[in-house]
């Protein structure tokens, strides 16, 4: 009698949690749920405890029925869990194939009234309710993200939402990426052996307009990219997003992934799924926010976008570099090369300038406004960062005809020729040379630290050496 009420209690519970915590945003099945998306060690420990929940099932029923040889079936499947690597596989085909799983959980049904078959029954039941609870490809892939990481620690409801969230076609989404992956990888190779230059279209929004197709509700690919370039030519922002504090650029929206998906009738992983295909084919750049994303689309309107007028220069940081060249190798005076720098500087802010107040509307006066002065900051930060390159380069060249011998030496009588311990040595011989306040503790001794003050020079020789035929 007591095996009996054991049996039913080893049947019971599993049923009884699986209802309780299934999609469940308690603080500790929100633990769960990252342990098992982030470590293969929880995942291992889930299959183990899965495992001998099984074996104690088993033990208890052979005890209540000696002698019954369907037991050796559900005990192969056990053995077979020994190995996590099949286990994981298990759950994996489960998770990729709905119909599978279905199929499975009616065969469990029907071998639970054939003779001698119950605990092959039983055993698949377990499978089943375990694989439930196994994180998906995606969510795996998603834990990776620090940002969504920190939005799941926050709210347990989105954590639960994305962990069951499409949980069958997290597989399938991943390998349709993968395959695109390939395709565009390998037309670029077809490409480039072919020395065929990719065709660009331009075409007007209205084109756009011509080619939607009302169906349904349900919003077509071609209406939801042509409903992402209404949104950000007229600067959209949702409604829920009015009270946060982010300028838009021209040619931007900002947006959630919830608003998206009600309003295309489509699945958020759908959305998500979407939006990185076309960021993938360079139709639009995201910028994630905590619970909302920016969207910029790179339309040009019968002129190339402001952010290209500095390319179109010729290459501003390039132009730079060519004068600033001549004053590396001394062929130019500090003053000369001065007056140079700001004569391109001025021009490029002038033609930056020039462009926002002839092809901005006025109802855009503003944010173009706002654009422009970052864009004006961005040719600042170039110029300053090229000119900061050619003296660390000009400084550097001076070294080019010390000594370098003695490094050579360290490296064959002190290192003994190991390459790792080269590297860790020159790293360390990088921060004492841009670092003078590095911190005493990076050395064992003060030996060590006086012998690599030793090597700065031959270090600093050796580096211009290598640069030289860069000049």
């Amino acid at each position: 009698m007591l095996l009996n009420i054991l049996q039913l209690v080893f049947c019971a519970i599993p049923f009884a949690v699986s209802l309780t915590l299934y999609k469940s945003n308690k603080r500790c099945m929100a633990v769960f749920y990252m342990a098992m998306a982030r470590s293969d060690k929880a995942r291992k420990l889930y299959a183990q405890i899965g495992l001998i929940c099984l074996l104690l099932f088993h033990y208890v029923y052979a005890c209540g029925h000696i002698g019954e040889f369907g037991i050796l079936l559900s005990t192969g499947v056990c053995a077979a869990m020994f190995s996590f690597k099949q286990t994981d596989n298990w759950f994996r085909k489960l998770l990729d194939c709905p119909r599978a799983f279905v199929s499975l959980a009616l065969a469990a049904v029907v071998i639970g009234f054939v003779p001698h078959l119950y605990t092959l029954s039983v055993t698949v039941a377990f499978l089943l309710l375990a694989a439930l609870f196994y994180p998906s490809v995606r969510v795996m892939s998603e834990c990776k993200d620090t940002e969504k990481c920190t939005e799941w620690g926050t709210h347990s409801q989105t954590l639960s939402e994305s962990y069951y969230d499409n949980h069958h076609a997290g597989l399938r989404i991943t390998a349709i990426r993968l395959i695109r992956k390939i395709t565009i990888i390998k037309n670029r190779t077809i490409m480039k052996n072919k020395q065929e230059i990719p065709a660009v279209i331009v075409a007007d929004a209205k084109v756009f307009d011509y080619l939607k197709e009302k169906v349904c509700e349900r919003k077509t690919r071609t209406e939801a990219y042509s409903d992402l370039l209404d949104k950000s030519l007229a600067g959209f922002i949702s409604p829920f997003l009015r009270k946060q504090d982010y300028d838009l650029q021209p040619c931007q929206c900002h947006v959630t992934i919830s608003d998206l998906a009600t309003e295309w009738h489509w699945h958020r992983a759908t959305v998500r799924s979407f939006l990185e295909t076309l960021e993938a084919f360079g139709q639009l750049k995201r910028t994630r926010l905590a619970k909302s994303i920016v969207v910029t689309m790179p339309v040009q309107s019968g002129q190339s976008s402001a952010a290209s007028v500095v390319q179109q220069q010729p290459d501003f940081a390039i132009q730079l570099q060519e004068v600033l060249s001549d004053w590396i190798v001394g062929k130019t005076t500090t003053a000369d090369v001065g007056n140079i720098c700001g004569q391109v500087v001025t021009l490029a802010m002038t033609g930056m300038t020039g462009y926002e107040s002839r092809h901005c509307p006025d109802s855009h006066i503003d944010t173009a406004s706002a654009h422009a002065g970052k864009q004006e900051e961005e040719i600042r930060k170039t110029a300053l960062g090229c000119i900061a390159h050619a003296a660390l380069q000009r400084v550097l060249r001076k070294s080019r005809f010390d000594d370098s011998s003695s490094l050579i030496e360290f490296f064959h009588h002190d290192l003994d020729e190991e390459w790792i311990s080269f590297i860790e040595a020159s790293k360390e011989l990088a921060e004492l040379i841009l670092n003078t306040e590095v911190c005493e503790t990076a050395f064992d001794t003060d030996d060590d630290k006086e012998r690599l003050k030793s090597l700065r020079k031959p270090f600093l020789s050796l580096l211009a050496k290598t640069q030289e035929p860069a000049d």
